[in-house]
């Protein structure tokens, strides 16, 4: 039967067995971008060898990498619309009009565009009156 003292017990080991995970990660995994993402994964998993040859490599760290990287913009923005107090629904209309092609435009196009308008009010105010 577990008591509170049994798990206080659990409790301070598991701070060690925490302390040690991060101390067992290979220098591949210390310097990572990910690292805040996966801290290593699990250590049933650490059986590869690192990219510089170091032993007890996360097997999936490529995986895990290249899904990270490809969602950190859209979770940039999820941490955008949570600051400003948006709903996480709006991601939706955000993701609608990068894919759009107005969305996708090069910032000269977007330039070219913006001195359009302006040309074309100027030409307003002064021609059409």
């Amino acid at each position: 039967m577990l008591s509170l003292r049994n798990w206080n017990w659990i409790f301070e080991r598991w701070d060690i067995m925490g302390a040690l995970l991060v101390v067992l990660l290979t220098p591949d995994c210390k310097n990572c971008e990910c690292l805040f993402a996966c801290n290593g994964g699990c250590p049933k998993h650490r059986f590869n060898t690192s990219p510089s040859g170091f032993p007890q490599h996360n097997y999936f760290c490529q995986g895990y990498k290249h899904y990270f990287r490809h969602v950190a913009d859209t979770m940039g923005q999820i941490r955008e619309l949570i600051f400003n107090r948006h709903p996480i629904n709006d991601i939706m209309i955000v993701k609608k009009i990068q894919d759009s092609p107005i969305g996708r435009m090069p910032e000269k196009v977007e330039r070219v565009i913006a001195l359009a308008h302006v040309v074309a009010e100027k030409y307003k105010k002064c021609c059409m009156h």
